[in-house]
């Protein structure tokens, strides 16, 4: 219909467009029947996951003048709610529940990143709602 050879397809996305870009080729490989594989995927700076807000990278960068972290978290909870609940708790990086804390293990940096990289970068586990509720009573 639009001409395209299904063997040359790819797609491509920076931040937002990057987490889009992602999806799309997951949901791409669950699709039953899908004839048109990828070629290709580029992510450039995608933004992946909003689990642990304080990753080496968000540490780094937290005080860069075109996208700080409180304005990276605050796209990520207006995303999700225009409760400005989550926005604190994503700040403090206590926004996770005991569903989500289920998926942390696949965000913990400090097992996919070479100890070379490691810097002055401690990994902490981010706490969970419930755990912080409990700690508050």
């Amino acid at each position: 219909r639009f001409s395209v050879d299904p063997r040359r397809v790819a797609v491509s996305g920076d931040s937002a467009g990057g987490n889009l870009a992602a999806a799309v080729s997951q949901q791409l490989q669950k699709e039953p029947g899908q004839k048109t594989k990828l070629k290709a995927q580029a992510l450039l700076y995608p933004a992946m996951q909003a689990l642990d807000l304080n990753t080496p990278s968000y540490q780094q960068n937290q005080d860069m003048p075109i996208l700080p972290r409180t304005l990276m978290v605050r796209f990520w909870s207006e995303y999700f709610t225009s409760d400005k609940t989550l926005f604190r708790a994503m700040m403090a990086n206590t926004h996770n529940s005991p569903e989500t804390s289920k998926l942390l293990k696949f965000v913990n940096w400090s097992t996919f990143l070479p100890e070379t990289y490691h810097k002055d970068y401690n990994y902490s586990t981010p706490a969970v709602a419930q755990e912080v509720e409990a700690r508050v009573d």
